[in-house]
């Protein structure tokens, strides 16, 4: 999905120096998600829970909390 990005005239940049940061930053953009993908990530979800009500999720994540700082 292409999206467009909006800008508005900055005093003391030229169209051409906006133009080459604009694509510095799709390019950076590129590379994250191209990383992410690498990694395993399929994008977002509808079931951001997993599954799990509000207390079983609060509840995994101060299990993993303790856990770290008992690795410490």
């Amino acid at each position: 999905m292409e999206t467009a990005i909006q800008t508005t005239a900055h005093p003391g940049l030229s169209s051409k120096e906006t133009a080459r940061k604009l694509a510095l930053i799709e390019h950076g953009a590129r590379l994250v998600i191209s990383v992410a993908q690498q990694c395993g990530y399929t994008g977002p979800t509808d079931n951001l829970l997993e599954g799990k009500t509000w207390s079983e999720l609060r509840d995994d994540m101060y299990d993993e909390m303790l856990d770290a700082i008992k690795g410490r």
